[in-house]
């Protein structure tokens, strides 16, 4: 399963099921993978697809920053979320949470886990919160974290909007030829199929051998 896989079936999760008026993806001072906001939360959520990826996360200094302002969460200036999420293909959540057993941050224990399943589903109920996110603080986004994701969401809905044009063009573009190749393979076909009848020279009758008379 591919990142963006799992990035649009938490966007419907968080749209549709967490009721998030404002939802988008690498967002934010920490380019989070995917926000979901209201009116007093801010939820982030990162998708990974390996334990590797996994561990390579916590190499960043955004853990510790989370770790060391949930306490005091007015002094990161609005830049941490109430909840945080990591999300796995399903298949490997439980090696998830036996790494996160291992990390001693105290925040990371109130990390949650979205699993995504079989995404022929419909869109949005292929994932669910196989861990239910703590509340890291209570403070409700500031102004300038509720722009931010507006801003972040219309950007992403333009460019979704010239991808599916250029796909449209793509597409027209392959029909034209593909029309083209078909005419092309049938008119070949068909003189095959009939060829031209050669003309044969013309000959004179043969004379015939004149009646006996009686």
């Amino acid at each position: 399963m591919h990142s963006e896989d799992l990035k649009t079936e938490v966007l419907a999760w968080l749209r549709y099921l967490r009721k998030c008026e404002i939802v988008c993806t690498e967002v934010g001072r920490y380019s989070a993978d995917v926000w979901g906001m209201t009116a007093t939360r801010l939820i982030e959520v990162e998708t990974k697809v390996s334990i590797a990826d996994l561990r390579a996360d916590f190499r960043k200094e955004k853990h510790s920053l989370y770790n060391r302002y949930a306490a005091d969460p007015k002094t990161a200036g609005g830049c941490i979320p109430n909840a945080f999420y990591f999300c796995f293909p399903t298949e490997l959540v439980d090696k998830a949470q036996e790494f996160l057993k291992t990390i001693e941050l105290p925040v990371v224990r109130k990390y949650g886990i979205i699993a995504v399943g079989d995404t022929r589903h419909l869109l949005g109920r292929n994932a669910a919160a196989v861990v239910k996110a703590g509340r890291i603080h209570n403070e409700v986004p500031q102004d300038w974290v509720r722009e931010t994701g507006l801003l972040r969401m219309a950007s992403e809905l333009c460019g979704v909007r010239e991808a599916m044009k250029r796909h449209r063009q793509d597409l027209l573009s392959g029909l034209e030829h593909l029309t083209a190749t078909m005419k092309d393979l049938y008119s070949h076909q068909k003189l095959q199929a009939v060829p031209e009848l050669e003309e044969e020279p013309w000959k004179s009758p043969s004379p015939q051998p004149p009646l006996s008379s009686p």
